[in-house]
């Protein structure tokens, strides 16, 4: 059990123009290492490392992203996980065993938006299905991330999804896929408020 974990990632720009992180010299002096190493290493095995666990948790964590390139800082004041019953080599999902690898994970914005995970994980191959829960995100509050692809300001705009998903990234034989299905899917977006060349103003009421 991990309680009250708090991650900070930061970002800025070199004056090369190049995005740089608050924990750039650490993959760097990783990358380092694993490059004098590698003619050390044995070969590896393709077999799954055996692992059971009763409980993994993770209680109120904090998340915060400082996005100096686009002005933005956005935190994560409550973070939840929790894993059931795991067992590494199980295949649960593909087997039907319905109350192994069971997880949950729940994530809240400092605007009182929340995303929540729920459903089963496999290992091999690489499998996971269950529900998503995407209530009250305030796009406005994200849309600097892509603001400079579009000649538009979002200036409100609130998103709610919700569906069952069924995700693979690994085929019978542990080859790499990407494999994703969304089921009994359905989002509203309500009050959207445009500003088109920071000029003209579009406002739009709710679709579901």
């Amino acid at each position: 059990m991990l309680e009250q974990p708090k991650i900070r990632v930061a970002r800025r720009q070199d004056e090369q123009q190049h995005d740089v992180y608050n924990f750039s010299d650490i993959i760097e002096r990783i990358a380092s290492e694993s490059s004098s190493q590698q003619a050390e290493q044995q070969p590896q095995t393709a077999e799954m490392l055996s692992m059971r666990m009763a409980n993994i948790q993770l209680i109120q964590g904090t998340f915060t992203l400082d996005d100096q390139v686009t002005d933005t800082l956005i935190s994560y004041p409550n973070i939840q996980f929790k894993l059931s019953q795991f067992d590494s080599i199980l295949a649960a999902i593909d087997d039907q065993q319905d109350l192994v690898n069971q997880f949950n994970i729940a994530i809240e914005d400092q605007y009182q938006g929340g995303l929540n995970l729920q459903g089963q994980l496999q290992l091999s191959p690489l499998t996971l299905q269950g529900d998503i829960n995407l209530a009250n995100i305030d796009l406005s509050r994200y849309w600097s991330f892509i603001d400079q692809l579009f000649a538009i300001n979002l200036a409100q705009g609130q998103l709610s999804v919700n569906g069952h998903y069924n995700i693979a990234l690994q085929d019978a034989a542990l080859a790499p896929i990407s494999d994703i299905k969304i089921s009994r899917y359905a989002s509203s977006l309500k009050t959207l408020r445009l500003f088109i060349n920071k000029m003209k103003k579009y406002r739009l009421g709710c679709w579901q």
